[in-house]
């Protein structure tokens, strides 16, 4: 597993990876647990938790950015490599970055 911390403002992120039990991409899942927001998705065989007292919009567009750029990036696979696409991002061409 790996712990990332990100900070906003006065906020903490936190951001946990860890190899999903299976490949089946899943979008966002939302909730707020004991007064956190709890966001979950998985993409290219990895689970992603990100967990923050921010507000949910903001947390939100913190996610949304993160899998612009983790798309942008490419995939990481078993031998470490990384694989980067020349595709447009998040719908928006190399000008609109």
């Amino acid at each position: 597993m790996a712990a990332l911390v990100y900070q906003r403002r006065q906020h903490t992120i936190n951001v946990f990876v860890w190899p999903a039990a299976d490949s089946h991409e899943a979008p966002a899942d939302a909730r707020t647990l004991r007064g956190f927001q709890v966001r979950h998705w998985t993409r290219a065989g990895m689970a992603y938790w990100a967990v923050s007292d921010l507000n949910g919009m903001e947390l939100d567009q913190f996610v949304q950015a993160w899998r612009c750029d983790e798309s942008a990036l490419g995939t990481h696979g078993l031998s470490g490599r990384v694989r980067i696409e020349r595709t447009p991002v998040c719908g928006r061409g190399a000008e609109g970055r």
